[in-house]
């Protein structure tokens, strides 16, 4: 099953580097093809086709829901609703908008900014706008962040502003249409009423409704130096905690009151649990990947079946690619799927059972170690201390800080007091938590920052991962470890005297040029 799926994975892959989609002449040979697989019974094969040709399918749906070029720098009137909780700065507001109604054929979905703005945006507003749109770009900057990729994935056909003449008007405060978004700002506003002065509302705000835009940037450097980035996210880590939890307490319940199956009942009401933390966070790619994990496992528990944890997660993949083959451009998607991977491949199936402490230890040593390839790749930096501060940092996250500010969101509404002093707690656990990563931080080679390597050494790493943490049965394991050197020992083409490098930098608008000697660096920048 494994290797199937990876094979739809390849396709949807192979389809992403295309600088073009294929037109009907491609697709009639794709399904040639796939016809040919089926006659010769070559599945994966056909899995591979398949792949290739979902991902053309749906790129080229959300190709054509753009702006049409004729429109750019237009003035368009539009009404809709806003979607998601909008993301405010000091001089704006960005938030995405659904157009239901407009004066000109537009995208059903656009990201819009609004500039000191005199009215504030909530999620599940109902407004009219006049907007300038323009097509979706991003800064052609090498090894930059792609914004227009980022459009892309999340099918946003256009971006652009919002006009102060004619004055926006507001049609309504909210939509039912969007009611896991109109709780979710609820909850935001609570918070942010509660928490006014606190240094903490960003995480806290990140661990209940998945919302991290304020998130202060050096406890954002903290984390991501110490290899602890992945708590501020809501992951399958807390997904799994609140199922569990969920789990352990209807187990409880069921068997107090005589339930005829109290397993299948706390299995199914820890899934409805799972599943609205998971609506809570914004159904996010690690959120989906946890949940899909549980409802297998709620399936076979219901069904009474025996799955292993492998095809679990392989289903959870290929289900994911099903909904949004555009998941494979995200960071996001390959970490969540590899760390689980990685657990699953380095502890299950032995003979032995470790303990409790050897077991813990062991899974941050694996993640730590199997996720730098990727880590290095995608964001030029590896923290060398995220072992020890995973070790330390996540059991007081997971059991007492989610947990805290889960209780403390629910009694927001029925005990304000109660929940304020909850908070209070929760603030002081965290502030524990930054004063012990800083203190990691501050030593020296705590993290490494890297350059870009190229993607060709990445799949070498792995499968030295893959050997590193074998079985014992195979020897000679450390040897996975040379299979690392393509990494470290990247060439790259060094300044001769005399020769100078000079890049401009696309800024939007002005000019920048980074000039570059054998010895210096210059950023020349109006």
């Amino acid at each position: 099953m494994l290797f199937s799926i990876l094979s739809f994975a390849v396709g949807i892959i192979i389809v992403q580097q295309f600088s073009t989609l294929l037109g009907l002449e491609g697709l009639a040979v794709l399904g040639f093809l796939a016809i040919l697989c089926v006659m010769i019974r070559q599945w994966q094969l056909l899995l591979f086709c398949l792949g290739m040709l979902w991902a053309i399918i749906f790129s080229t749906y959300y190709l054509t829901d753009r702006l049409d070029a004729s429109l750019e720098g237009e003035l368009i009137k539009v009404e809709g609703r806003v979607i998601g909780l909008p993301q405010y700065d000091e001089r704006s507001v960005r938030f995405d908008f659904n157009v239901l109604k407009s004066s000109e054929k537009l995208p059903d979905k656009v990201r819009l900014s609004w500039f000191f703005a005199k009215q504030t945006i909530k999620a599940g507003q109902m407004w009219q706008f006049t907007v300038k749109l323009k097509r979706p770009h991003g800064r052609f900057n090498p090894h930059a962040f792609d914004y227009e990729k980022w459009l892309f994935t999340r099918n946003i056909g256009a971006t652009g502003y919002i006009r102060r003449k004619p004055a926006p008007q507001l049609l309504a405060n909210y939509s039912i249409r969007v009611t896991i978004d109109i709780l979710r700002q609820k909850i935001s506003d609570k918070l942010t009423a509660v928490l006014k002065n606190s240094h903490y509302i960003g995480l806290i705000k990140a661990l209940t409704i998945g919302d991290r835009h304020e998130i202060d940037y050096q406890q954002w450097r903290i984390f991501s130096q110490t290899g602890t980035i992945h708590l501020l996210a809501i992951s399958g880590l807390h997904i799994g905690l609140v199922a569990g939890m969920a789990y352990f307490i209807a187990l409880r319940i069921g068997v107090f009151l005589t339930v005829a199956s109290p397993q299948i009942g706390a299995a199914v009401f820890s899934l409805g649990n799972a599943l609205f933390y998971s609506a809570l966070a914004g159904f996010s790619m690690p959120t989906q990947r946890a949940l899909l994990m549980i409802l297998l496992a709620v399936v076979a528990r219901c069904w009474q079946r025996n799955i292993k944890i492998l095809n679990t997660l392989a289903i959870a993949f290929f289900t994911v690619l099903i909904f949004d083959p555009l998941a494979v451009l995200s960071a996001g998607f390959w970490l969540s799927f590899l760390a689980v991977g990685l657990i699953v491949y380095s502890l299950a199936g032995r003979l032995r059972k470790a303990h409790y402490w050897v077991t813990a230890l062991r899974t941050h040593w694996v993640t730590a170690i199997g996720l730098s390839p990727l880590l290095v790749f995608y964001f030029q930096q590896v923290s060398i201390i995220a072992p020890i501060a995973n070790l330390l940092v996540v059991p007081i996250v997971s059991l007492l800080v989610v947990p805290l500010c889960l209780i403390s969101v629910g009694l927001l509404f029925l005990l304000p007091v109660f929940s304020t002093q909850l908070l209070s707690f929760v603030e002081s656990l965290l502030d524990t938590v930054l004063t012990f990563l800083s203190m990691l931080v501050a030593l020296p080679y705590a993290f490494v920052s890297t350059g870009m390597i190229p993607f060709y050494t990445v799949p070498f790493a792995i499968m030295g991962v893959l050997i590193l943490f074998a079985p014992k049965g195979l020897s000679q394991r450390w040897l996975g470890m040379i299979l690392f050197l393509p990494i470290v020992f990247v060439h790259t083409n060094k300044l001769k005297q005399g020769e100078i490098l000079m890049t401009v930098l696309d800024v939007g608008q002005g000019l920048a040029v980074v000039v570059e000697t054998q010895q210096h660096t210059l950023v020349f920048d109006t």
